[in-house]
């Protein structure tokens, strides 16, 4: 049945090169007909689809991707000595969000990313486990938001993905925190992000390096970073930690946001606070301006390979 609909797609029978990003895993039909064409003699361009990758002591996406791939496309990953991987930048496009000193007046959201994990674990990673995603929902999340001062709980604004794995975790915050401002759904993220002050990020993904690429005053807070990180991701967020950037503690991330909060423009704007985020942006989620025609180039590479 899967052969059937992917054959009546309007897609090359026998392509020369496949890229892609998020053609791996979430979709039947693209996972089947890349498989097959890879079978008849396509080459596969991987790009790094999230944040996440590099990160993890242990990754099921890190390594099965740059394993079946000729070509792996990373954000960043600097210092890595894999002739498969090209260290061509982020592929995310932050440019809707990219930050510039206008406006900043204007400003005056508290945003705080929650991460929706999966009910049933789905790929290996280091940060897999039930456990730790209850930990996450009913016991960090809330109790970061408590220690937050009371003005600033009303410029709070907590975000979700519009995915619903059964965590309730909404309705759980409202039930502890009553006036507390929620929005379920992707397509308002950048217009939150635009009207945020600051962003709070509870987990290493994708919106953490998005936000620091473009230069928006951005905070992680992660626990248990220690057990789930690789030594060169630890070695970045120890920087990061110095800044401010980084906390390992959600009661010295409430404390450091509850007495900057009018200063944030300060902080962020600092020297020292843009250069350690500019260290961590250059290793792994670095800028380039020439991204298409880099992967262009490697196209070309694996058509005649």
């Amino acid at each position: 049945n899967i052969k059937k609909k992917f054959l009546k797609l309007n897609l090359p029978r026998k392509p020369k090169v496949i890229f892609t990003a998020n053609g791996l895993y979430q979709d039947s039909i693209q996972s089947r007909y890349t498989a097959e064409s890879i079978e008849n003699g396509a080459k596969l361009l991987i790009a790094q689809h999230g944040g996440k990758y590099g990160h993890f002591k242990v990754s099921f996406t890190d390594s099965h991707e740059i394993n079946i791939s000729d070509f792996f496309i990373s954000w960043g990953w600097k210092k890595n000595k894999n002739k498969k991987i090209k260290n061509l930048g982020i592929v995310k496009n932050y440019f809707p969000i990219l930050r510039e000193k206008d406006n900043d007046a204007n400003r005056k959201l508290l945003l705080f990313l929650m991460e929706n994990k999966p009910r049933y674990i789905k790929y290996l990673t280091s940060d897999t486990g039930t456990d730790k995603y209850y930990e996450y929902y009913y016991n960090f999340c809330p109790n970061f938001i408590k220690e937050l001062n009371n003005n600033l709980r009303d410029s709070l604004v907590v975000k979700t993905v519009k995915a619903i794995y059964g965590w309730n975790e909404i309705p759980f915050l409202k039930s502890k925190f009553s006036k507390i401002n929620s929005v379920n759904g992707t397509g308002s993220y950048n217009k939150l992000v635009n009207e945020s002050k600051l962003v709070i990020c509870s987990y290493l993904s994708t919106s953490f390096l998005e936000t620091l690429t473009a230069n928006v005053p951005t905070i992680l807070i992660l626990s248990d970073s220690t057990n789930m990180f690789n030594k060169e991701t630890l070695k970045f967020l120890k920087i990061l930690k110095k800044e401010h950037i980084y906390f390992t503690n959600y009661k010295a991330a409430a404390y450091f946001i509850n007495n900057n909060w009018y200063n944030v423009n300060k902080w962020w704007g600092s020297n020292n606070t843009q250069r350690a985020k500019n260290i961590f942006v250059e290793n792994f989620s670095k800028k380039n301006e020439n991204l298409v025609t880099d992967i262009q180039r490697l196209i070309v590479k694996l058509k005649t390979k």
